[in-house]
């Protein structure tokens, strides 16, 4: 899929890669904390926070990169906030 959206020009958020880079940032046995008892494959409620914050991020890093990035407003603001949002520039690292 990776060399289709290259090819087309279409960002691609790559979570496979990220929460493999969070889960060897932390230790296997600190992230197993965020998933399902014995499954590596399936987010508790916590987890699914975490990787849900992994993918944000990554959409942060796609729209300042792109043509518009610097028309894009503040990537710490929250929709119908004016109070900046908890937002890590490290995956693994959650305020």
């Amino acid at each position: 899929m990776l060399h289709i959206t290259r090819d087309k020009g279409i960002p691609f958020i790559d979570r496979m890669a990220s929460s493999a880079a969070w889960v060897e940032n932390i230790g296997r046995a600190q992230a197993s904390a965020f998933y399902v008892d014995g499954d590596a494959t399936r987010a508790n409620e916590e987890g699914a926070r975490v990787l849900a914050t992994l993918v944000v991020e990554g959409v942060g890093r796609k729209l300042r990169s792109s043509p518009c990035g610097s028309r894009v407003g503040p990537a710490s603001m929250r929709m119908g906030s004016k109070e900046p949002a908890a937002v890590s520039s490290s995956p693994g690292h959650f305020g």
